[in-house]
């Protein structure tokens, strides 16, 4: 049986945020444009404007999911990885230090290999 993945909500909602901020950008060009001070705009306001734009505009959301991608916050989708290729989630107890850390996941690999 497949294990989900728990933290694909994650993806979802990174797409939501940078589709929602590229509206209030969007909102914000279009307040300066009429010439009035943005930050005398309630955000309230700015935001309702945003939400109404980001309606009529669903281009924004594919995008989100691309520049998402492209920082690297989503992984790119897949769907012909057979399981062999499929990443393994495997949980190393982390220590303090970042060489600690190092040290731990190294020791991981190496035991998931057969090699000590």
């Amino acid at each position: 049986m497949a294990q989900a993945n728990s933290f694909s909500h994650i993806g979802a909602a990174c797409v939501r945020v940078l589709a929602r901020q590229a509206a209030i950008n969007a909102v914000k060009s279009e307040l300066q444009r009429q010439g009035l001070r943005v930050h005398v705009v309630p955000m309230r306001d700015i935001h309702i404007q945003a939400d109404e734009y980001l309606r009529q505009h669903p281009e924004l959301i594919p995008q989100a999911e691309e520049r998402a991608q492209h920082l690297g916050l989503i992984a790119h989708k897949s769907k012909h990885l057979s399981k062999t290729e499929r990443p393994v989630n495997r949980a190393f107890p982390l220590s303090g230090s970042y060489e600690q850390n190092l040290e731990l996941v190294a020791q991981g690999r190496r035991s998931s290999t057969g090699a000590r």
